[in-house]
């Protein structure tokens, strides 16, 4: 869920408390009941857009987009920012060893 989407359905919902407020204040049963509307209106969406980032990820699982391939020198594991742009994750590949471990010799 991008953030402005998050924005949109928590004004949603502070609006709706707002509503609700004042027409419980007033006793003015409609604009209670139209504030109540707008809450159940911005939780729905929250829970759809939980959804549909589970499903986007599950395909985004099957395809291999979050698989690692270690295969190739210079590959690490990436990670999609909310952008949907792909970054490395981890060390660069300069902070390599500058040169192979030593061989461990028994003491003797």
């Amino acid at each position: 869920m991008s953030t402005d989407e998050k924005f949109e359905n928590s004004k949603d919902k502070l609006g709706g408390q707002a509503k609700e407020g004042l027409g419980k204040l007033t006793g003015d049963k409609e604009t209670e009941a139209e504030g109540q509307a707008q809450q159940g209106k911005a939780d729905a969406k929250d829970k759809l857009q939980d959804a549909r980032d589970t499903v986007k990820g599950a395909v985004d699982g099957l395809r291999g987009k979050d698989t690692q391939d270690l295969s190739a020198p210079g590959r690490g594991p990436t990670h999609e920012n909310p952008r949907g742009r792909l970054h490395r994750v981890g060390p660069p590949s300069s902070c390599a060893p500058a040169s192979p471990p030593r061989a461990l010799t028994p003491a003797g």
